[in-house]
């Protein structure tokens, strides 16, 4: 360890293990006074650490320092204040709308890491690991075995995972993906509302059918992408569904998925105003002239393509774009500046083949 690193480490008191894990420490910062955890964790955290340090998000603690030491990293974090998921059920099921505002936020969680590149896999999501803080949101902690997603692994060469949560891939018969933590949160969800495990008792109530697709043993029965089920928790736009479940919704035009009223009666507005803005364009050439005929209502149409191109695509509708992360992405100006440069593509296609056209009916 490097002076510098050395003196960092110095300026934190330790304060003893936090909980049961000898190498989670609860330590002060003697400059701000500020509690936090101090742990160590082994070299094959790198892309996950690197994930959080990169990337700020509310829904997991804060990395302050993270020290390289010879096959391992020692990493500060922010000190969740919170009781955990088990401790706030108290051995009782949660009522169905407290049950389902926690769901979306553990979804919105697992979203991020699932969208990182390389996907993060948490692996270990249970009530311990799960925080509610005291204004009610949710945290995820403990990353000791969270790894990345490398594609063409067979399995995984550690066998880790809390037994009543973990999916059978867990257990070496297959690499641990995104799904791995689609099963966990469904036997998670399901504790939520009977503080039951699946095997035990499955919840009789109107998300049983979510529940059991989530822990189906094998791992392609299952949802294959936690936004099919934050669509179903909350039908947003921006989570639809792409699984088998949802392919009814996903022939529905964008603004009319959610079936919320004002979202339907503005996306007929719209659609109606730039429709009618389209085939209402007047177009000229290199010297200024009008087009007229044929020429100016391919144009038109050629810009209305443009128009309702952006829309479906940038709205992944049919799933058009759903391998591309940047429309998914956590930050709102990668989203924004994805959404404008797909306009302008389709802008470009459109006059490229309003030049052709014009080529071939002037010949």
């Amino acid at each position: 360890m490097e002076v510098a690193q050395a003196y960092r480490m110095s300026l934190y008191q330790d304060y003893g293990p936090l909980g049961t894990k000898e190498h989670v420490r609860l330590v002060r910062n003697q400059e701000n006074g500020q509690i936090c955890v101090k742990k160590e964790v082994d070299s094959t955290q790198q892309d996950v650490i690197a994930f959080r340090q990169k990337n700020h998000s509310s829904y997991f603690p804060e990395l302050y320092e993270v020290i390289e030491e010879d096959n391992k990293s020692i990493v500060i974090e922010e000190y969740i204040n919170g009781i955990t998921l088990e401790e706030y059920m108290m051995g009782e099921p949660l009522a169905e709308e407290e049950a389902v505002r926690i769901a979306k936020q553990i979804c919105e969680a697992l979203l991020e890491l699932h969208q990182a590149t390389p996907m993060i896999v948490y692996r270990d999501l249970k009530t311990e690991n799960v925080v509610i803080t005291k204004v009610g949101n949710v945290k995820l902690v403990d990353f000791d075995i969270s790894r990345s997603f490398h594609e063409g692994k067979k399995r995984d060469t550690v066998l880790m995972g809390t037994a009543e949560y973990a999916a059978p891939e867990q257990f070496g018969y297959f690499q641990t993906d995104n799904r791995t933590d689609i099963y966990a949160f469904g036997v998670l969800f399901n504790y939520m509302l009977t503080a039951r495990f699946p095997i035990e008792q499955v919840t009789t109530g109107k998300f049983k059918k979510l529940i059991e697709k989530c822990i189906e043993l094998e791992p392609s029965k299952r949802y294959q992408r936690i936004e099919e089920i934050l669509y179903i928790l909350e039908p947003k736009e921006e989570f639809v569904a792409m699984g088998n479940d949802a392919n009814r919704q996903s022939w529905t035009i964008p603004g009319f998925r959610s079936k919320v009223p004002w979202k339907m009666i503005l996306a007929v507005l719209g659609y109606f105003f730039f429709t009618y803005l389209s085939l209402d364009m007047d177009f000229v050439n290199e010297a200024g002239i009008e087009y007229t005929g044929a020429v100016k209502w391919v144009n038109r149409i050629l810009m209305l393509f443009s128009f309702w191109g952006t829309i479906l695509f940038s709205c992944n509708y049919r799933g058009i774009s759903k391998e591309i992360k940047w429309y998914r992405h956590h930050s709102l100006l990668v989203r924004v500046a994805s959404y404008i440069g797909t306009w302008f593509v389709f802008i470009v296609v459109a006059v490229a083949l309003s030049q052709f056209v014009e080529r071939i009916l002037n010949l």
